[in-house]
């Protein structure tokens, strides 16, 4: 009689058994298993399983993780879970001597307004229209200018991502082509006509003639991935974060699509319905959502109106008025709301006399307030630390940092070291935040980075 030491999972084919190990939440959980034989160390050093321990954690995938770092996922997750613990080490004192700040005076700069401002690595790339954008090479000495399409005008859609540009031209041309080689003699493939183009991560979503549905290409090959059912009435407006799609319709219906995978061809990506009609055109800064919620905000900081709803069923669970304070407090003289921000926990929303309220999301409950003088909030966005939330008022003379974990105190104050708080009124024209870097630029071209993973050795000159 033959005994076998070989435990049962080790006898299921190989894909088999990655899909259970991916059932483990955490790299501890890997860890652990490894210990067990050889052969689940060997399986617990599995690519994919790496992979997506990554997504869990921060969901984002760009095109730096696979050329650069040869697919090895766990390096990857090593690497990025060691550049935040370093980022949050830092930011306990958000103090000047806690980060290393970096000037830039942007020669050619051209931007009378902007769109986005994006700042990765040593690239800061200013998208002016949807189409046209100025990028920038930063270095330790200086900087210099290495793509401007100001003048493109068959150029609809233009975006940088981790190295590679990205562009769509009024034929329905798609180019990807790395920042510093040059504009390929060939499109990458051609995504047939179009009425709307958007991009988000490396997803390349457009809305169709007519209007009334939407295609989803890979950006990286070319491939579409994914053809919408026509919708009954046309399409309004598209908005797309995160790998996931907000739609309304001329109708005033509303329709979500969650978490798209390009590498997942199986998945279910029909719209979900949402509850009610919403008839007014939906403004950007005040809709918010994720893989739980979907959140509107009124424009009315009288009425405070609010409606959110569930994101896997489409139905409401909240939808009123977010709660108030006393008629005698400074804020309920507000006429406007003029920013929000929501990081799956908290929903933030700023008024025009200064004033940064919290709410919980699910009820509309005042969690707490934080006051900026009288000038109307114009900046809000939560760090992924979930502990900080910066706040930028208009005319921008500050960008400020509050400590949420608590009552909400300011922890940190970030200008130009060169201008005073009268010189920067109203000069500011963009401001870009991440998990490890805080940047802004003024209308003279000068580019202010502040990166919260590397520490500054001493303090800012007078």
């Amino acid at each position: 009689m033959q005994i076998s030491l070989k435990s049962p999972i080790e006898t299921l084919p190989e894909e088999t058994k990655v899909a259970i190990f991916n059932q483990l939440k955490s790299p501890k959980d890997l860890a652990m298993a490894s210990l067990v034989s050889k052969a689940w160390q060997q399986l617990a050093e599995d690519p994919s399983l790496w992979k997506a321990q990554f997504c869990r954690q921060w969901k984002k995938l760009t095109f730096s993780t696979r050329p650069t770092l040869n697919s090895n996922w766990k390096k990857i997750y090593k690497k990025k879970h060691q550049i935040l613990k370093e980022v949050k080490r830092n930011k306990l004192t958000l103090c000047e001597d806690r980060c290393k700040y970096d000037t830039y005076q942007l020669p050619g700069f051209a931007a009378s307004e902007t769109v986005k401002l994006k700042v990765e690595k040593k690239v800061a790339f200013i998208q002016v229209t949807p189409g046209t954008a100025q990028v920038y090479s930063l270095e330790e000495k200086g900087c210099q200018l290495v793509f401007d399409n100001l003048k493109d005008e068959n150029s609809r859609l233009i975006h940088y991502l981790e190295g590679h540009m990205i562009q769509v031209t009024q034929e329905g041309s798609l180019y990807r082509w790395p920042l510093k080689e040059p504009f390929p003699s060939q499109p990458l493939s051609r995504v047939r006509n179009f009425e709307e183009a958007h991009v988000d991560q490396e997803l390349l979503i457009l809305v169709l003639p007519q209007r009334k549905q939407f295609a989803i290409f890979n950006i990286e090959n070319g491939l579409k991935c994914y053809e919408s059912p026509f919708f009954r009435s046309s399409i309004r407006s598209l908005d797309c974060r995160d790998n996931q799609i907000l739609i309304q319709c001329e109708d005033g219906a509303l329709y979500f699509i969650k978490v798209i995978r390009k590498e997942n061809a199986s998945q279910n990506l029909e719209p979900i319905l949402l509850d009610g009609l919403f008839l007014d055109p939906l403004c950007k800064e005040l809709v918010q959502f994720d893989e739980k919620r979907i959140i509107i905000l009124g424009k009315d900081a009288k009425k405070r109106l609010c409606t959110v709803w569930d994101a896997a069923s489409g139905k409401k669970i909240f939808e009123g008025s977010l709660e108030r304070e006393s008629k005698f407090h400074l804020n309920s003289k507000s006429k406007c709301i003029t920013a929000s921000a929501y990081n799956g926990e908290k929903l933030a929303v700023g008024f025009d006399k200064g004033y940064v309220v919290f709410y919980e999301p699910t009820t509309g409950k005042r969690i707490a307030s934080h006051s900026f003088d009288l000038s109307p909030v114009q900046f809000l966005s939560f760090d992924c630390d979930q502990e900080h939330c910066w706040v930028a008022t208009n005319p921008y003379n500050l960008i400020e940092c509050l400590n949420i974990t608590d009552k909400p105190k300011t922890v940190g104050a970030f200008c130009p070291n060169r201008l005073t708080k009268v010189d920067i009124e109203g000069n500011l024209m963009g401001i870009y935040v991440d998990e490890r870097r805080l940047a802004c630029y003024d209308k003279g071209g000068e580019l202010d980075v502040w990166d919260f993973a590397k520490a500054s050795l001493s303090h800012f000159p007078p």
